[in-house]
C-alpha cells in the first residue's frame, strides 16, 4: 500500500499575553472554532489518520483535541521533537513510523511544515495558513524511503479556503 501524510498547522493561537513561552500559547477563539471546523473535515472529506504525532506545544494539543473529541480511537503520539521542527527533522520522524501504518498525521508548525511540504511536492511557497490540512500521497510502501520521496497532493482544505484562494492556485496537483 502507499503511504500517506495528513499535514495539519496548528490553528490561529493567541498573542494576548506576550509573558507566556511561545510553547505554551493557547488557540484564540477563532482557533478554537477552526480546529472543530477541520475536525469535521477529518474522516468525512479526507480518511481518518492511523496514527496522530502531534508538537507538545499547548496550541498544537488544542487543535488535535477537537479532532480527539470526535475520534478517541486514533492513536496519537506528542513529540517535542515537532516543536518549531525543520524538514530534516520531520523527515526524521516520518521515517520512523511503523509500516502498518497507512496514513500519518503530522500536527505542527511553520516553516518547518511549509518547508517539508515544499521538499515533498512540486511546490514553492512562503507559508500554509493556520489550521490548514494538507494530503500528500506517496508511493512508497516504506516510512523509510519517504525521505528521498516525492509525493502528490491530492486534498487541501484551511478555514475561509475559495475555489480562488491564491494559495490553493499555488497548489500543482
Amino acid at each position: 500500500m502507499s503511504k500517506r501524510i495528513i499535514l495539519y498547522r496548528h490553528a490561529k493561537s493567541s498573542w494576548e499575553d506576550l509573558n507566556i513561552d511561545d510553547y505554551d500559547r493557547q488557540l484564540n477563539s477563532k482557533g478554537l472554532l477552526d480546529a472543530e471546523h477541520m475536525a469535521n473535515s477529518i474522516g468525512t472529506k479526507i480518511i481518518l489518520p492511523d496514527l496522530i504525532i502531534c508538537s507538545g506545544a499547548v496550541r498544537t494539543r488544542q487543535t488535535i483535541d477537537a479532532l480527539r473529541k470526535k475520534n478517541p480511537f486514533i492513536e496519537i503520539e506528542y513529540d517535542d521533537n515537532l516543536y518549531l521542527a525543520e524538514s530534516f527533522a520531520i523527515d526524521f520522524l516520518v521515517s520512523e513510523v511503523a509500516n502498518e501504518i497507512e496514513t500519518l498525521l503530522i500536527c505542527g508548525h511553520n516553516p518547518g511544515l511549509t518547508d517539508f511540504l515544499n521538499q515533498k511536492t512540486k511546490n514553492n511557497f512562503d507559508e500554509i495558513p493556520t489550521s490548514c490540512l494538507v494530503v500528500i500521497e506517496f508511493e512508497n510502501y516504506l516510512w523509510k524511503d519517504v525521505p528521498q520521496s516525492k509525493g502528490i497532493i491530492n486534498y487541501i482544505e484551511y478555514p475561509g479556503m475559495t475555489k480562488d484562494s491564491g494559495l490553493n492556485n499555488i497548489f500543482k496537483y
